[in-house]
């Protein structure tokens, strides 16, 4: 078995019998970037840098969607896991190859979405921060309504990295604004930023944008 492989079975063992350590990662974030388009290649959020120029959110009615999977603040990345759920949209196919370690296909997310059939769990060429980094993509026949967005996968661990000491962070269910959303329309968020302390009010506001 690939060394990677390993790291993300022990990963799984982790969460499914220890108390997990922290990792080098505390604050990534998953950031999502829309473009209309039915192929992109791993480049093609560029120039996007999450600082200047941020992603774009706001998918146009009509035409296909190609999302990236983006990875930001973070220090050290070697395993990702996460979901995605997408309504009425049509997935074509995707492509989760861009900074894969070890042989075989990675994990993709296929029709309907969701936390089953709509999770990645992925081992990666080992990515050192804090440069923005893309994961994968998503490809989807023309959207009209609605959004893309992140669920807690069905697996061991939720939404997490693990780092190359096999530290363990997460993303949990209070923390939507560390998750990227692509809408037709109003609605999306970049998640571009680091996370911060938000009081009760804000917290409702950011999660009712995620319905």
């Amino acid at each position: 078995m690939p060394r990677t492989s390993h790291l993300i079975v022990n990963a799984i063992f982790l969460f499914a019998a220890t108390p997990c350590a922290a990792g080098q990662n505390p604050e990534f974030t998953l950031p999502l970037h829309y473009a209309a388009s039915l192929f992109q290649p791993c480049d093609g959020y560029q120039p996007v840098d999450c600082r200047g120029i941020r992603p774009t959110v706001a998918a146009t009615p009509g035409q296909p969607a190609c999302i990236f999977l983006l990875l930001h603040n973070y220090n050290a990345v070697f395993v990702i896991q996460t979901a995605f759920e997408w309504g009425s949209w049509n997935l074509a196919y995707s492509l989760f190859e861009c900074q894969l370690n070890g042989p075989g296909p990675p994990t993709s997310p296929c029709n309907p979405g969701g936390p089953i059939y709509g999770a990645i769990t992925l081992g990666l060429d080992p990515l050192i921060g804090p440069e923005l980094a893309v994961i994968g993509r998503l490809f989807f026949t023309p959207v009209s309504e609605g959004c893309i967005w992140q669920v807690q996968p069905a697996f061991p661990g939720g939404i997490f990295v693990l780092d190359p000491a096999q530290g363990i962070d997460q993303i949990g269910d209070s923390e939507p604004h560390r998750l990227g959303k692509v809408c037709v329309g109003p609605g999306g968020h970049d998640a571009c930023d680091r996370p911060v302390a938000v009081d009760a009010t804000t917290w409702g506001h950011i999660r009712s944008t995620f319905r």
